[in-house]
Formats: structure tokens, C-alpha cells, sequence
């Protein structure tokens, strides 16, 4: 028996339940999407809303898979989150926001895999973690941020690999509070200070 289900469970691109109440339905048959009782591959847009008449999300489809973008949206209509697909795929930016307008989080994609810089982002605007990613894997520095603009740690990697070398940590007052020193991924000589508040 084919399960019918709403297609709004199966495209959570951003943390957050959603809220939605289903205005149309698609099945998903090994992972293609067709429309009920029809036999052929979904190809167009898919819709959802909230109670309010708010879309919840709205996906594009080609050939019963995602292609274009697929978006979401608080129930204030301000965007929860884009994503670029390509043959169901991410495939382009992937960009999400908090409820207030402020980006969260931008991060890149080919073919599925993650490729390019990642950044996150506090509520009030402050930078909180930076990285790049090559064929879906950590490669480069990884720096982190406290909330008030403060360094919080940097590492830094190749190919989904921590580097050789030191991982320096600070206290949210600017002050260094680690240094680890690791050796084929394995910690080898480390070195802490107290914090003077």
C-alpha cells in the first residue's frame, strides 16, 4: 500500500517544528514525488500554509525530485530558510535566518556535498563560527566566536582532518586561555591559563 503523507514532513531545511496545515499533497515513492493517484513524476510547485493563509513552504519540483528553491517561512512571513536544489540535490547557497530577520547561518553546496565557507551567526548579528568545506568535508581554518565579537577558538583543517599543530582557545574577555598541540589527530602537548576576571 503507498503511504500518503504531507510532503512538508519530508523538507525540514531548518531547525523548528512547523505549524503548517496541509493544503495539498504529494506521496513519496523511493524518494520521487508524485501527486496522489497520479503515475507519472510530480514536475511544478509544491505549497504549504499555515492556518493563517501564511505559506509555510513552497518547493519546486522537476521530474519528482527537487529543482530551484525551496524556501520556508515563520508565520510573521519572514523567511526560516532558502535552499538552491539541483536533480534533488542541494546544489547552490543554502541560506537560513532567525524570526527576527537576522541571518543565521550561509553555507554553499555542489552536488549534494557541502563546498565552500559555512558562517554562523549569533541572534544579535555577531559572527559565531566560520569554515570551509571541499567535497563535504572541514578544509581550512575553523574559527569561533563568543556572542560579544570576541575569538573564542581556531583550528585549523584538511580534508575533514585536524592539521598538525596547535589549537589556540580565549576567554570571552580577549585573554588566551589554551593551547593544544596535536600530532596525526591525536593530542600531544597541551597548555592552559586561568582566567583573571
Amino acid at each position: 500500500m503507498k503511504k500518503t503523507i504531507p510532503f512538508a514532513l519530508l523538507l525540514m531545511t531548518f531547525a523548528g517544528a512547523s505549524q503548517a496545515a496541509t493544503v495539498d499533497y504529494l506521496q513519496s515513492r523511493g524518494g520521487v514525488a508524485y501527486q496522489v493517484n497520479h503515475d507519472k513524476p510530480f514536475t511544478g510547485t509544491f505549497v504549504n500554509k499555515y492556518n493563517n493563509g501564511q505559506k509555510d513552504i513552497e518547493v519546486s519540483f522537476k521530474d519528482g525530485k527537487q529543482n530551484g528553491t525551496a524556501t520556508r517561512w515563520y508565520p510573521n512571513d519572514q523567511k526560516i530558510s532558502e535552499v538552491q536544489y539541483s536533480d534533488g540535490q542541494k546544489d547552490g547557497k543554502e541560506i537560513g535566518w532567525y524570526e527576527n530577520g537576522q541571518k543565521a547561518v550561509e553555507s554553499q553546496f555542489t552536488k549534494g556535498q557541502e563546498d565552500g565557507v559555512e558562517t554562523h551567526w549569533f541572534e544579535n548579528g555577531q559572527k559565531s563560527s566560520e569554515i570551509t568545506y571541499k567535497d563535504g568535508k572541514k578544509n581550512g581554518t575553523k574559527t569561533l566566536w563568543y556572542r560579544n565579537g570576541q575569538k573564542y577558538q581556531v583550528s585549523n583543517y584538511t580534508l575533514g582532518k585536524l592539521n598538525d599543530g596547535t589549537v589556540t582557545a580565549w576567554y570571552p574577555n580577549g585573554e588566551k586561555a589554551a593551547e593544544i598541540t596535536f600530532e596525526k589527530g591525536n593530542e600531544v602537548s597541551s597548555q592552559y591559563w586561568p582566567e583573571h576576571v
